[in-house]
């Protein structure tokens, strides 16, 4: 597995995302998770 840096940017959306669209929270977290497994 490799390692993933967020850029703080990208915290702020994923907070704003995380209290405003728990729906889209989760498919971004997935995705992250999904491209740190297999980044090819």
């Amino acid at each position: 597995m490799y390692k993933i840096t967020i850029l703080e940017n990208a915290e702020d959306d994923l907070a704003w995302f995380r209290k405003n669209d728990r729906q889209s929270y989760l498919k971004c977290f997935d995705l992250v998770r999904a491209i740190a497994n297999n980044p090819f």
